[in-house]
């Protein structure tokens, strides 16, 4: 297929041209005239303007009948042999020419393609080789996250442990007040042999004290639930941390939230920790206080004994008063 802009009459205008200067129409001359189209393009219309052309007419020498008339038969016959074999030929090399010119054609239009393919890659190549900075930048940057989201879990595990430590020392210093509790069992024991009113306001103190190591049970049990709950948090955590490579900016900030929410937690407990160790301090001090008045009855008690006998009801009254106004102040 002949480019645009070359036709038939443009190459034809050529070689007449030529033919009129005394010049051969060759492919290249011919090109060179027009100034653009392919080789094969030029000869190949060039073939067909060549198939246009009239045979020229020899012109020969009039020679008398008698010569040639003998010789007439013979050099036709001949002179049509030699044009049929050489009409034969150029028929055969013009079918050759269109051929090869149309191979040529569809070799030229291949390569335009390659060419065209060839900048497509290029620019494929280019765009892809910019994806792939983009994408190392953003793989260098998630293994930045996961760097950040393993210190942060292992800061995580070193307040969990030390919150597990101080669960621990709660506990310890709840087996410290039970066994105080059970000295204080023992004295309201002794206090009841001396009296049916302390004995009763025993019973009162006894269940007192039961609301209170209820109270401090649940406290401690809140308390390891809720660093229990911490350390599950954390595990899942860790959990989550394992597959941050594949979804590391979303995981990431799930795991922050996270990590958020233990740390408060945290705090919580730590809160929970200092209130039931100002209930024990509290505890205590009532309770030494009751020791105290306790003591005082029963100093007062014997006192009274040793200054004689006196009115059993009035006597009974001032102490169970005084019982009264200790276990009054420990509610």
């Amino acid at each position: 297929m002949a480019r645009p802009g070359i036709t038939l009459d443009q190459v034809s205008a050529a070689a007449d041209k030529m033919v009129a200067e005394g010049k051969d129409p060759a492919i290249t001359t011919v090109r060179d005239m027009l100034g653009t189209g392919s080789l094969n393009t030029v000869q190949r219309l060039l073939v067909e303007w060549r198939q246009a052309q009239p045979p020229k007419q020899s012109q020969t020498a009039s020679l008398p009948d008698y010569i040639t008339n003998p010789l007439a038969a013979g050099i036709t016959k001949q002179v049509a042999e030699a044009r049929a074999e050489v009409e034969h030929r150029l028929v055969q090399a013009q079918e050759e020419a269109r051929v090869l010119s149309e191979l040529g054609e569809v070799l030229e239009s291949e390569n335009a393609t390659l060419a065209d393919q060839a900048v497509v890659l290029t620019s494929e190549r280019d765009r892809l080789a910019g994806k792939a900075e983009m994408q190392e930048k953003e793989i260098l940057q998630l293994q930045e996250k996961v760097k950040n989201l393993d210190a942060a879990t292992e800061s995580a595990r070193l307040e969990i442990a030390t919150s597990r430590l101080r669960a621990e020392s709660l506990i310890e210093n709840d087996v410290a007040r039970k066994k105080e509790i059970e000295k204080l069992h023992e004295d309201i024991a002794r206090s009841q042999e001396s009296k049916i009113a302390a004995e009763q306001d025993a019973a009162v103190l006894r269940e007192r004290v039961a609301s209170l190591q209820q109270a401090m049970a649940q406290e401690v049990e809140r308390t390891l639930a809720a660093s229990i709950s911490a350390a599950e948090q954390v595990k899942k955590a860790e959990d989550r941390a394992n597959t941050a490579a594949q979804i590391a900016a979303e995981q990431a900030k799930k795991s922050e939230d996270r990590m958020e929410a233990a740390l408060s937690q945290l705090r919580q407990m730590q809160t929970a920790l200092d209130t039931s160790r100002q209930a024990e301090s509290d505890a205590k001090e009532k309770l030494a206080l009751l020791r105290g008045k306790m003591a005082n009855d029963l100093s007062a008690k014997n006192g009274e004994k040793e200054s004689g006998p006196h009115d059993p009801v009035a006597v009974a009254n001032p102490d169970e008063r005084t019982m009264n106004e200790a276990f009054g102040n420990i509610i």
